[in-house]
């Protein structure tokens, strides 16, 4: 019956003349013994992490192209605002409204739609419909 046998050598240096000293000990011990598959502990870290550093780059890409989305989606609901609203804004202006203020007005009236949709996709996601029920805070 084959049993997997591993062990670990710590060491500083080239890896080389390690790996050999100890087929070297290992032969002495069992010459029948077959040793392969020789590596650092770098390597094996690095094949371990393949994996997740692979996915968490991928969330990272998505979530880039999530922000980028958002970021035009916002800039559009601005502009359709202002152009919806331009004579009403350049009359204020006419008027004596100073422009930061105009300026400030469009901004917040575009934050509340953006907070509001939001805050409704929230409420759609975590409805009793959906299966999300409220955690116990016990």
């Amino acid at each position: 019956p084959w049993t997997r046998v591993a062990f670990a050598v710590r060491a500083k240096g080239d890896v080389a003349p390690i790996a050999a000293a100890a087929r070297r000990v290992v032969r002495s011990i069992d010459p029948t013994m077959p040793i392969f598959n020789v590596q650092t502990l770098e390597d094996v870290f690095d094949a371990t992490t393949l994996t997740t550093r692979s996915l968490s780059r991928l969330l990272v890409a998505f979530a880039g192209i999530a922000l980028l989305l958002a970021a035009t989606g916002l800039y559009g609901l601005i502009s359709f605002l202002v152009a919806r609203r331009t004579r009403e804004l350049g009359l204020r202006v006419a008027l004596g409204a100073e422009p930061s203020r105009v300026a400030r007005m469009v901004i917040v009236q575009a934050c509340t739609l953006a907070a509001a949709g939001s805050s409704s996709a929230s409420a759609a996601r975590c409805s009793p419909r959906s299966g999300c029920r409220p955690r116990s805070t016990v």
